[in-house]
């Protein structure tokens, strides 16, 4: 038997915020809602009467849940100075 001890007076991390992944499927879904529709998405994701969401992610390559073949390392590095934002804030980006 596995036991979990808990501290609530030991803390070891901050919460920052909850949120979710923005996919580029998603993103072009919500591209064809009618605006009304897209106001009460926002709403119910990052609004004061819905989950309040503060957070989102985009993946750096391709995903499952992508249009296509997504690469926005322009070239190998480790240095993020190099990657390409434009496709992913013209689809993904509300």
């Amino acid at each position: 038997m596995h036991v979990v001890n808990l501290y609530p007076g030991f803390q070891r991390q901050t919460i920052e915020g909850f949120g979710g992944a923005f996919t580029e499927a998603a993103a072009c879904t919500f591209a064809k809602l009618p605006a009304d529709a897209q106001e009460e998405v926002l709403e119910a994701y990052f609004g004061e009467s819905g989950l309040r969401y503060n957070m989102g992610r985009c993946t750096i390559h391709s995903c499952d849940f992508g249009l296509g073949n997504l690469h926005m390392c322009r070239r190998a590095t480790r240095r993020l100075g190099h990657l390409a934002l434009s496709m992913t804030e013209a689809r993904s980006c509300p």
